[in-house]
């Protein structure tokens, strides 16, 4: 691997110091147990696992978390899924200190729409993984590929015809 990220690390530990880091720290772990509270505290959700990283992994026994997820990108979220067994993810940074009631109030909205319409599918990049579990192993590979393919294209800039 390249040393660039590790450069990165040192220069940011020099930059905070070690009190500015536990402080860090101290503030990212307080974020991660409120989120874990929200998420706990709705009776269709819970946490998959203890986590004591920044990600929070969520799942739903009886409501399609797909679904959930995608309401949630609806909103603005960024939340990532993932299957074997469906979750969708939230990873705690400093910004999301400024977020808490709106992550909460948007989450119980995704919640109660997903609970009162079942009919709801999961769409946006939610429904990759939603797909992804009944498409036929022959054909998922491909599928996938071709998906990643677009997700990482560049666009090309418009060509500029001034001088």
């Amino acid at each position: 691997r390249g040393g660039a990220i590790i450069a990165q690390a040192w220069a940011t530990m020099l930059h905070f110091g070690e009190s500015g880091y536990l402080a860090f720290a101290k503030e990212i772990h307080e974020l991660h147990s409120a989120y874990q509270d929200i998420i706990t505290s709705i009776p269709q959700l819970r946490v998959l696992c203890p986590c004591h990283a920044c990600i929070i992994p969520i799942v739903a026994d009886r409501l399609n978390i797909y679904v959930i997820a995608s309401l949630m990108e609806e909103r603005g979220w960024n939340l990532f899924t993932g299957q074997h067994p469906p979750v969708m993810s939230i990873c705690i940074g400093e910004l999301h200190k400024h977020t808490k009631a709106a992550f909460e109030a948007d989450l119980r909205e995704a919640v109660e729409l997903a609970e009162s319409s079942p009919e709801l599918r999961p769409h946006g990049a939610a429904a990759v993984y939603g797909a992804a579990s009944t498409t036929p192993a022959v054909l998922l590979k491909e599928v996938i590929r071709q998906y990643v393919d677009v997700k990482l294209s560049v666009k090309q800039q418009p060509s500029s015809t001034s001088m």
